[in-house]
């Protein structure tokens, strides 16, 4: 069931264990929505201008990551490429898509800052190519061998970690290393209902004490993982009952359309793990909710977070799907955007002056937005 890799973490995964692990509950309650101030949870916000330039032209944020003075930004549906700016937000290089070969990028999938090192997917050539901090190569790896089929990967401890959900039939999924080496192999022991056929990411986040959490389509559950295994099964109770059959799978599509039919409840895996709480999305019927869950109470509800530290950043009423960092949030909005979320508001001629200031026209890249608390 399990063979030790190379990962920083080795999580001894025993089946007795999680055998014997229940389900821990977390209450919903949909109806108790409340405002809270972004200062409750966040203690600063970093405003950074992403510089534009014909070269360095952002079609939509696919993804965030930081590394060392840098920010790293994946458009993977419009420019196929990554982009690379300083801590600033001064462009530094574009690592383009589009191209076939050793030492090329086609499809820039997902991407990991592993200490001093950009690690990129390209599921299309089934390699992950390594480049330096500033964006120039340096080697690539195939994963033809490695049996991996990857749809999410995450960095823990330096290391890369894939999610693998489909190489494996008997398993539920799978967490493993770029050489293809399991550290995890779950079973469906809970009576999951795999949902197949269907991206959505992310599903796999840190939390802020580096246990892996691991979030599956269609669940209202999600796992965590220490390094003796898998210390946490919690699922949110939506006072609903699952319309599939336990450990069958169904294709997504047929999912959604009863989800949104039916206005029924499901998890989304759009994370952030903070001290004393959690941030996270639920999804109910077509509506997408920002909620909360208070680890001291054991329960979570519906929210909106108000600026209350100043600056441009709008109030928070969603969660990005490129949010998996623990400890802090970063919104993405492009400058056209931000002048419709604040016309005709009181702070409207703040955010022109902004503009004037910094010379943003209203097609320019977007501006980031990061919350640390």
């Amino acid at each position: 069931m399990l063979k030790l890799g190379n990962l920083v973490y080795i999580f001894i995964f025993l089946l007795s264990y999680s055998c014997n692990q229940k389900a821990v509950k977390i209450e919903y309650l949909q109806n108790e929505s409340e405002e809270l101030n972004i200062s409750s949870l966040f203690s600063s916000i970093q405003t950074i201008v992403l510089e534009t330039r014909d070269d360095a032209l952002i079609g939509e944020i696919s993804l965030v990551r930081y590394g060392e003075n840098r920010i790293f930004i994946l458009d993977k549906r419009r420019a196929l490429s990554v982009f690379v700016f300083d801590g600033e937000g001064n462009f530094i290089k574009k690592i383009e898509g589009g191209w076939t070969g050793p030492g090329y990028l086609n499809f820039p999938d997902h991407l990991v800052v592993l200490k001093d090192e950009l690690m990129i997917y390209d599921p299309r050539q089934n390699k992950v190519m390594v480049f330096s901090l500033e964006g120039s190569f340096k080697h690539e790896s195939s994963l033809k061998d490695t049996g991996i089929y990857a749809l999410d990967m995450i960095a823990n401890k330096g290391e890369a970690v894939f999610f693998d959900f489909y190489s494996e039939p008997n398993s539920l999924f799978r967490l493993v290393d770029v050489n293809g080496e399991e550290a995890v192999n779950q079973l469906n022991e809970f009576e999951e209902v795999k949902v197949v056929s269907g991206r959505r990411l992310p599903y796999v986040s840190l939390t802020k004490d580096n246990k892996i959490r691991v979030q599956l389509p269609g669940s209202f559950c999600y796992y965590e993982y220490d390094k003796a295994g898998l210390s946490n099964y919690e699922c949110l109770d939506f006072g609903e009952e699952n319309n599939f059959q336990g450990q069958s799978e169904v294709i997504f599509k047929d999912y959604y359309e009863e989800l949104v039919q039916k206005e029924l409840s499901m998890l989304r895996g759009e994370f952030v793990d903070l001290t004393g709480h959690s941030l996270f999305s639920i999804q109910q019927g077509a509506a997408v909710i920002f909620s909360i869950y208070d680890k001291e109470e054991n329960k979570a509800y519906p929210i909106r977070l108000k600026n209350d530290l100043g600056g441009i950043c709008p109030d928070i009423e969603s969660l990005p799907a490129y949010n998996v960092h623990p400890g802090e949030l970063t919104l993405g909005f492009f400058p056209g955007d931000l002048k419709l979320i604040y016309a005709q508001s009181d702070k409207q001629q703040e955010l022109l002056d902004f503009f004037k200031t910094k010379a943003i026209e209203d097609s320019d890249n977007p501006i980031l937005f990061r919350l640390i608390e």
